[in-house]
């Protein structure tokens, strides 16, 4: 994901998982960027004023259709979950009611980062 100096990177992560995928996530002065690659070509960008909450919080199989890795929506499809590795991420809601989680390795430095572009 590149990043010019007006856009720079309030958090970034890169995870490695079985074959070869990576989940790398970034934070921007204009949203969340979530890419899984090799799968996807450009990332998933959630812009800032979609951001209405964010949680910290333990993967659940439960909300999220089983264990696995790479990306899963549920079967009502308004959660969706970007995971390669670990038990731990964040859940971005948005106003519509839709969730995102993101597995992260950090996740606290993950939702600190979102809190700060957010809208108030």
């Amino acid at each position: 994901m590149p990043t010019t100096t007006d856009d720079a990177a309030l958090f970034s992560e890169r995870q490695r998982a079985l074959l070869a995928l990576t989940l790398e996530t970034e934070v921007r002065p204009d949203g969340l960027y979530v890419r899984l690659g090799p799968l996807q070509r450009e990332p998933r960008h959630v812009p800032a004023a979609d951001i209405a909450a964010v949680t910290v919080e333990p993967y659940s199989a439960a909300d999220h259709g089983g264990w696995h890795w790479g990306v899963r929506t549920s079967a009502t499809g308004d959660r969706t979950a970007y995971r390669v590795s670990g038990r731990e991420g964040v859940t971005v809601q948005r106003p519509d009611g839709s969730e995102l989680f993101v597995g992260s390795g950090r996740p606290a430095a993950l939702a600190d980062a979102l809190r700060e572009v957010a809208p108030a």
